[in-house]
């Protein structure tokens, strides 16, 4: 019965760890999606987490902004995490 408020005080531990190492992630996918963009001539960017079920080893996000020819735009991609080390891929709904 002892160790019963260790393993609970753990579990919470654990949980906390992993939402803040979800938030950095998410924070790194965004900060990449943008410099994506920026690079193209994209202003006025939002990006907003799309939480999907089945979003194992991806994040999904929809994206708005306008693009280099003024035109607002609307689309979704997903950065892909092909390991801990490398860098993720963004793959596009439609094309940017």
């Amino acid at each position: 019965m002892e160790a019963t408020p260790i393993i609970f005080l753990l579990g919470i531990v654990l949980a906390a760890a992993a939402i803040l190492a979800s938030a950095a992630a998410s924070g790194g996918d965004r900060q990449r999606i943008r410099q994506h963009l920026v690079e193209r001539g994209a202003t006025g960017i939002f990006i907003a987490k799309a939480w999907t079920p089945g979003d194992r080893g991806t994040n999904t996000y929809d994206v708005a902004f306008t693009d280099s020819q003024g035109e607002q735009r609307r689309t979704r991609c997903q950065v892909r995490r092909n390991s801990w080390f490398g860098n993720p891929e963004i793959d596009w709904e439609d094309t940017v």
